[in-house]
């Protein structure tokens, strides 16, 4: 499948046009998210013998913070060090979600690989 992308800044009205030869579930799904008011990720459960793929969702600012959290960088308003090595997250929502230490070193990674890329 490929994929173009035109920025327009003198663009006023935005489109998707999808060209397709058989009408896949891929293609149904991309169909559906581009007409969702509210888009979101499709995920699945992680296979103890493979890789969960979490890393394909850094692309788009997703990181785990805990066993049970995974958060998007980009609503993050705050980050707040605390007592024993914490470190909370205030989002723009008003939520708070402290990230556990045992993934505070992937999170400052993933903050250095995205600082390096802007």
């Amino acid at each position: 499948m490929k994929l173009n992308l035109y920025e327009d800044k003198n663009n006023t009205d935005e489109r998707v046009d999808v060209y397709y030869a058989n009408m896949r579930p891929v293609i149904r799904q991309i169909i559906d998210t581009v007409n969702s008011e509210r888009p979101s990720l499709q995920g699945r459960p992680a296979d103890e013998d493979l890789d969960d793929g979490e890393e394909m969702l850094w692309n788009y600012g997703f990181v785990r913070v805990s066993k049970s959290n995974l958060i998007n960088i980009y609503k993050i308003k705050q980050l707040k060090p605390d007592l024993n090595m914490k470190v909370y997250a205030s989002f723009d929502n008003g939520e708070r979600i402290c990230i556990n230490r045992s993934y505070k070193k992937s999170f400052n990674e993933y903050l250095q690989r995205m600082r390096r890329l802007s």
